[in-house]
């Protein structure tokens, strides 16, 4: 059964079908687009972690996905992934690599983790390490994702496209296909965690968002995003099947809408699961999204609900960020045909 037709069925059933786990927020990269807004928490203890993973097993969850900051910051990583396996999860990793030693790689593998997620933001250190705000981040990354793709883990690399890396994509792509490794890229940028913008200042001009949005999106999607948006349209299918626990144990709708539902230390999963807010959330359809849904360029539109809640208070207004993206689609499939 393919995976897709599995979160389908978790979510017809009411079923949570993943959890992202924050780890840690401690990063040995400074990242200047990052959306966490400190980096001190060393995160739960491992007990801790072990006690909610129980929870989750419990609660009939299939996936974990360990984020951080870097989550091999943490002494204990591999502890943490060995016991989620041992309870059948199917486990991924979102890291930058940098940590990852030639013995962890083999560890890994002999655990069967399912998929490892970088970034990586040029394949010129230059470029990579002014955005990580750290030396030689392209080599390390490279060398080392390319050495994991030897293996039996499916590897992915992630790239966010900005003013600064906006000629990046085709050389990361190549590296990608002569490495077999996942390719993934986006314009998105996320404000922080309490909702400043600023981050978005990063964003490419508008003449390269044009010229970069097809090929993102082909990336992507296989062909320039366009989809008709039906007034019964759930505005966000994560909603139905994922939930987001951050390194202190509060728990958030995802990883992007940073309004907390519970805190997993103190509450019980069913509990938050099944929340009055999660519940409205989930049955919010694009019909009810009046400036948004009445937009002439609304099929061009990915909008986020989060990230319009954390920066306007309201999950049902439009975000100026989304709409320009959604206008550069428009002027790119006009001049097109």
């Amino acid at each position: 059964m393919e995976e897709i037709n599995i979160k389908s069925l978790y979510s017809k059933n009411n079923y949570m079908y993943r959890a992202i786990i924050e780890l840690t927020t401690l990063c040995n990269f400074k990242c200047i687009h990052c959306f966490l807004e400190q980096h001190t928490n060393p995160g739960l203890s491992t007990q801790k972690l072990k006690e909610i993973i129980d929870e989750l097993r419990d609660f009939g969850v299939y996936e974990l996905q360990f984020t951080g900051g870097e989550i091999f910051m943490r002494k204990d990583i591999m502890e943490i992934i060995r016991y989620a396996r041992e309870l059948k999860f199917k486990v991924s990793l979102l890291t930058n690599v940098s940590l990852i030693s030639d013995e962890m790689i083999h560890d890994l593998e002999s655990l069967y983790v399912e998929i490892i997620s970088t970034t990586l933001f040029s394949t010129d250190n230059e470029v990579n390490d002014k955005i990580t705000q750290t030396n030689n981040s392209a080599t390390v990354v490279m060398d080392t994702i390319k050495k994991i793709a030897t293996t039996d883990i499916q590897t992915e690399i992630k790239t966010v496209l900005m003013k600064d890396n906006a000629d990046a994509v085709d050389n990361i792509r190549k590296f990608c296909t002569d490495n077999n490794i996942l390719f993934l890229a986006t314009e998105g940028l996320f404000p922080s965690v309490s909702g400043d913008e600023s981050i978005r200042n990063l964003k490419m001009t508008d003449k390269q968002l044009c010229r970069n949005i097809r090929c993102l999106d082909e990336i992507r999607f296989g062909a320039l995003y366009s989809k008709e948006k039906l007034s019964t349209d759930s505005i966000c299918c994560e909603l139905h099947y994922s939930l987001f626990i951050d390194s202190y144990g509060d728990v958030y709708p995802c990883n992007l809408w940073f309004k907390k539902i519970g805190n997993i230390t103190e509450d019980k999963i069913a509990d938050i699961w099944n929340c009055d807010f999660l519940k409205k959330i989930r049955n919010t359809t694009w019909r009810d999204l009046t400036e948004c849904y009445k937009c002439k360029n609304n099929k061009y539109c990915i909008r986020c609900s989060g990230i319009v809640d954390n920066i306007k208070g309201n999950y049902l207004l439009s975000d100026p960020y989304a709409c320009r993206t959604s206008w550069a689609r428009s002027k790119v499939n006009k001049q097109s045909t």
